[in-house]
Order: C-alpha cells, then structure tokens, then sequence
C-alpha cells in the first residue's frame, strides 16, 4: 500500500560477491597498469620485446572490461519503481530468491485505472 515514486529504490539484491570481484579486478588493474609503465620503459630502451608490452596493455584492457561488466551487474542489483504508483502486491520476502523473469513487487498507478460497469436502464435514476 506504500506510494513509491518514480526511481526509488525497491528491492535491494545481496551483490557482496560481485563487490568482492570488483575489489580483484581493481587490484589485477593497479598491477597491470604498473606493468605497463615498467614494460614501456624498457620497450623503449630495447631491453625487452614489443610483445611483452603489447600483452600487458592487452591484458590491462581487458581487466578494464571486466570491472565495467562488474559495476554495471553490482548497478543491476538495485530494482527501482518504472513509474510512479502504489505497491500493490509484494511476491518475495527478505532472504528469498529471485529469478529472471518473476515478479517481485506489483505497482499501480491509480490515476490511468479505469473501470466499466454494466448497469441496467432499470438500475439508473431518472435525471
């Protein structure tokens, strides 16, 4: 029966592992990127092979990739109100389950209900 508006926060998801993930990628990030700076030193100065730098820069984007992906599923985790309405049905509780695809909260905006009545001539008051 609460009135949520459009964007509040609803259902918050457990994301504690994919922040830990997150913390591992930021630390394989420091290390690559250092690893970079090194390799490019002695890259430019022939005391090491090309491909050594160029597997280290690789490496540091895609470690860059992994923690985008990180954040936005860790983004993903918070559900938020599509529109602005009154909770009308809550399907979970705390500490259950979801799942793509089941509904966790129903929201009805009451101003955009409509409603048809069948009434009879007999039933209506004359005017």
């Amino acid at each position: 029966g609460d009135y949520v508006k459009q964007g509040q926060s609803l259902v918050q998801l457990d994301h504690s592992l994919l922040q830990l993930q997150l913390q591992s990628a930021e630390i394989q990030i420091e290390g690559l990127e250092a690893d970079v700076a090194r390799y490019t030193i002695l890259s430019e100065s022939d005391a090491i092979q090309g491909v050594q730098l160029e597997k280290a820069t690789l490496g540091l984007k895609a470690a860059k990739v992994q923690k985008a992906t990180l954040a936005e599923q860790i983004r993903k985790t918070t559900i938020v109100a599509p529109f602005s309405g009154y909770v009308t049905m809550k399907f979970t509780e705390v500490g259950a389950f979801a799942a793509p695809g089941v509904p966790l909260i129903q929201i009805t905006d009451l101003e955009l209900l409509k409603f048809t009545i069948q009434v009879s001539e007999n039933e209506l008051a004359p005017s």
